[in-house]
């Protein structure tokens, strides 16, 4: 078994680890079930593909724990689209009036109020995905949030619905997608307004925009150049990141590492105000946080211009002109040239041959999901239902 430590999305044995939860790692052979009284399998699943998108559906496809590839562990979810594009949704409705947060789910129910500040997921997708020039993006993270107060037969009473833009392509490796709590766009709202951070979206302190996220969905516009199609997903969690960084410039952070062809792909999002500030990205083989701004590396060509405007604002990167020599991570720093304050990446440069990540949760692949104490699992048709309490089962209520 492999023991990593955790500092944001670093991991080295000599850094201490800091708080993650795992939200989902698939390590187990059949589908999570979030209602087991919904009408058909796929309102009862936790993850399914949303086929009925009113304006960029209709998306037909479905999900399965596949055992062929993963971040880390043996599982995987993969999504195998047959029809317009992917769009996997994270359905916490636990019955016909509840809706529960996402952080009833996690695999440790130890959940701290407050803490978290980062969701980083893994994506690998299928071939001809192309990055959107002019600033655009093509990827969609949607968040759903509630106030503490709010009723509970809805996923945002007391809330809203953000938008996390992304602009991703087809690599052939895992991709690392982070999600913080600054949104690009809010629903109904200006999309080239700026909206910055969202540390407390409903003015509730101590309750962060984690801890108040109830359902979420990824989507990639536009249709597939063939069908079927499979996306795959691993890794989700959430964490708390220590460092003091610049969430307010730089946002959506995303990147990955192929070492087939020694390539480099970075995006994120910058402040839609800052049409002609540009930004800078340097690199490393240790903790820029650490090291400082100052020791890290020029990247090759690494002044990074805006290529739109406002609200077109995603920022990419690719080279493949970084010789990562033997090393096991590629530490990424994107700073702007009118702020001392940057943001961070580490990026695998290998997984089947590097350190890797650490074994999401308590590293033994069972199947206790915390706080969420009726688990139910389904093969083909059929469905069977367990109740835990403290990791042990228990006779359901």
């Amino acid at each position: 078994m492999r023991t990593l430590f955790f500092i944001g999305i670093v991991f080295f044995a000599h850094i201490s680890i800091a708080q993650q939860k795992v939200l989902d790692d698939f390590e187990y052979d059949d589908l999570r079930i979030s209602n087991p009284t919904g009408e058909t399998i796929k309102n009862r699943l936790l993850w399914s593909q949303y086929e009925g998108d009113p304006t960029e559906g209709p998306d037909p496809g479905s999900v399965r724990i596949d055992p062929t590839d993963s971040v880390d562990g043996s599982r995987s979810l993969a999504v195998d689209v047959t029809g317009g594009n992917v769009y996997l949704q994270f359905y916490t409705k636990v019955n016909s009036t509840t809706w529960e947060w996402a952080r009833h789910f996690v695999r440790d129910g130890n959940w701290s109020f407050d803490t978290y500040n980062r969701l980083r997921f893994w994506v690998k997708l299928p071939d001809g995905i192309s990055r959107k020039s002019g600033g655009q993006s093509n990827t969609r993270f949607g968040t759903y949030y509630r106030a503490t107060t709010g009723r509970m037969d809805s996923a945002e009473s007391g809330g809203n619905h953000y938008y996390h833009y992304y602009n991703l392509e087809s690599t052939g490796v895992w991709h690392q997608v982070i999600v913080d709590w600054h949104p690009n766009n809010i629903r109904g709202q200006s999309g080239g307004t700026d909206w910055g951070e969202k540390q407390y979206p409903t003015g509730e302190q101590g309750y962060n925009y984690f801890d108040l996220l109830t359902r979420f969905y990824f989507e990639i516009n536009g249709g597939l150049s063939s069908y079927p199609a499979v996306f795959r997903f691993d890794g989700f969690e959430f964490y708390t990141e220590p460092n003091d960084e610049n969430l307010e410039q730089v946002y959506a952070l995303n990147g990955a590492f192929n070492n087939n062809t020694g390539t480099l792909y970075l995006g994120w999002m910058r402040h839609k105000d800052e049409n002609n500030v540009d930004h800078e990205v340097r690199y490393a083989f240790s903790n820029i946080h650490e090291l400082g701004w100052s020791n890290a590396t020029p990247a090759p060509s690494g002044i990074v211009s805006p290529d739109g405007w406002g609200g077109y604002n995603a920022m990419d990167y690719t080279t493949n002109q970084i010789n990562v020599g033997s090393n096991d991570f590629l530490y990424v720093a994107i700073k702007p040239q009118n702020s001392n304050r940057f943001r961070q990446i580490t990026i695998p440069i290998d997984l089947s041959t590097s350190s890797g990540l650490p074994n999401p949760g308590d590293g033994s692949g069972s199947t206790s999901w915390g706080g969420f104490n009726r688990a139910t699992v389904c093969s083909g048709a059929e469905c069977t239902t367990t109740c835990y309490e403290n990791s042990e089962v228990v006779a359901c209520q």
